[in-house]
């Protein structure tokens, strides 16, 4: 639960509800399930069986900046693990795909609630999109850069990457809206019908497919184990956004924001402030007062707030008093100073 969304998840592989809170969304539960199943037709293998088969529990945590669901275990992929990272407003979910040869054909669709009637679905390659309402619709299929489902109920913005040295098929695109999901996998869990289920579909030019379990052997011809990792970034925003919402997420995500610190940094960010002195021209007598002129300059990136100089001396011989207030300056500001 953040402010933004919360959602519900009954098994280790399983997500069976979400709801929207951002921007006056209507907060309905608008999810059927999050669904992983191999291949579009059958239910030997989804989300389901991957959750009542055999597996754990690597992590959960929760703070007060994110919260982490790490588990491991999809039926024969025994070393199979996807990271859920939620925060504030999006959720983060990464899959290791580590299981024997002949998985060939992935699926990973976002399977709407009844109460996602009403919202509509676009993509990179459907920009003007389509009513989600159980009635089927033409898509066109292909690579996804990215999807929105958006409405009165609140707005889904999915972002999907893989990483991977196995050859792939063109990759391509899933999506199903109808009240009859017979030959479907969208049936083998939840409900029973699709309603907007959506993703990406990834298939193997193999047809036998390669061994990404590191504790077996490389699947010829390849040399070396094979590695599969899927990232998907759920972004959740307020009601009837528009396309260029997705796009702006789109690039969030492949052009995220980048931090330099330490000796490498911009001297600008990590000092802003310059202070120079007038060197007094004799010495002082015992007894005496020496006052000193001080100019303190901004000559870098940030504003710096009000604050005050003080002296300091290396020796014990005098005493230094009388700290002096500075007043607030602007960025990139030599000319103007504080004496």
């Amino acid at each position: 639960v953040t402010d933004n969304y919360e959602q519900t998840f009954p098994g280790r592989w399983m997500v069976d509800g979400l709801k929207i809170k951002e921007g006056g969304a209507s907060g309905v539960d608008i999810l059927d399930g999050d669904k992983s199943t191999v291949g579009a037709t059958s239910c030997g293998r989804n989300e389901l069986t991957f959750s009542r088969g055999g597996g754990g529990q690597v992590a959960n945590i929760d703070g007060p900046v994110r919260a982490i669901r790490s588990y491991i275990g999809a039926n024969s992929g025994t070393y199979t693990q996807r990271d859920q990272i939620y925060w504030a407003d999006r959720l983060d979910t990464n899959t290791y795909l580590r299981v024997h040869a002949g998985i060939t054909d992935f699926v990973m669709a976002v399977d709407y609630s009844d109460a996602a009637s009403g919202m509509t679905y676009r993509n990179n390659l459907n920009e003007a999109g389509v009513t989600i309402d159980g009635v089927p619709d033409s898509v066109t299929p292909g690579k996804l850069d990215w999807e929105q489902t958006t409405g009165a109920q609140g707005t889904v913005t999915n972002i999907g990457r893989v990483d991977t040295d196995i050859p792939l098929k063109p990759l391509t695109s899933f999506y199903l809206d109808s009240m009859s999901v017979a030959g479907s996998s969208m049936r083998c869990s939840g409900d029973n019908h699709a309603i907007g289920a959506s993703g990406p579909r990834i298939q193997m030019s193999e047809l036998i497919g390669r061994n990404s379990d590191p504790t077996q052997s490389p699947t010829p011809p390849a040399t070396e184990v094979s590695s599969f990792t899927g990232y998907r970034t759920s972004f959740y925003d307020a009601p009837n956004e528009p396309v260029a919402t997705a796009k702006l997420r789109a690039r969030q995500v492949d052009s995220p924001i980048t931090f330099v610190t330490g000796k490498t940094a911009d001297p600008g960010f990590r000092r802003t402030a310059r202070v120079s002195l007038v060197k007094p021209k004799k010495a002082v007598r015992p007894g005496r007062v020496l006052k000193i002129r001080v100019t303190v300059r901004n000559t870098g990136k940030l504003a710096i707030a009000a604050g005050k100089v003080c002296p300091k001396l290396s020796t014990r011989r005098a005493r230094a008093f009388g700290c002096k207030a500075v007043g607030s300056m602007a960025s990139n500001c030599s000319a103007c100073s504080r004496r």
